[in-house]
C-alpha cells in the first residue's frame, strides 16, 4: 500500500500551524493524510498540480490551464469566455483535436459564474461529471473542467465584481 501524502495545515495568512485546539483541550497534529486514490483526492491533486505552476494568483475570475512543462497560465473570464479551437474563442487550444471549434463557455450572471457545454462533440466535464449540452452549471472556486485533452481549474478571484 502506498504511503499517504502529508499536507501541512496553514492559517488563513499562510503561516504553518503547530497544532489546532479541539474541544476538551486536546491538540490535533498539524499534518493530515490526503486521500490520493478516491475521486476527491484525485481532484485535489489535479488542482494542486495545475495551480502550483502559477507565478501568482489572479485577482479576477479566471480559468487556469497548465502546459505540458508544468507552467500554468490564467485567462481572465470577464463576462464570458469561450474555449475551443476556433480563433474566435477567448481561450484557443488549436492543437487539441478532442476540442470542438467552440467547445464550452464560462459566463457570469448575477455575480455567479456558470459553465455551459456548447453542444460539443466530445462533451465537457465539471469535476468529472458530464455537463448536459447548453445547460448552465454553476461554478465554485477550484472546480475542475475537462474538455478534449485539456484540464482547467476555475478560480473565482478575490476582486469584487
Amino acid at each position: 500500500m502506498d504511503k499517504p501524502k502529508i499536507i501541512p495545515l496553514l492559517s488563513s495568512d499562510g503561516t504553518p500551524l503547530d497544532a489546532l485546539p479541539a474541544s476538551g483541550g486536546t491538540l490535533f497534529p498539524t499534518m493530515i493524510a490526503a486521500p490520493a486514490k478516491d475521486r476527491l483526492g484525485q481532484q485535489l491533486g489535479t488542482v494542486a498540480e495545475i495551480l502550483s505552476g502559477l507565478a501568482c494568483f489572479p485577482l479576477e475570475a479566471s480559468l487556469v490551464m497548465a502546459d505540458p512543462g508544468g507552467t500554468a497560465n490564467a485567462t481572465l473570464i470577464g463576462d464570458t469566455l469561450s474555449v475551443g479551437r476556433s480563433s474566435t474563442c477567448g481561450l484557443i487550444c488549436r492543437t487539441d483535436t478532442g476540442l470542438s471549434k467552440k467547445h464550452f463557455e464560462v459566463f457570469r450572471q448575477n455575480n455567479h459564474y456558470f459553465l455551459r457545454d456548447l453542444s460539443s462533440k466530445n462533451g465537457t466535464r465539471k469535476n468529472d461529471e458530464l455537463c448536459p449540452p447548453d445547460a448552465g452549471l454553476q461554478l465554485i472556486d477550484g472546480d475542475v473542467i475537462s474538455a478534449g485533452g485539456c484540464t482547467f481549474v476555475f478560480l473565482a478571484g478575490t476582486k469584487p465584481s
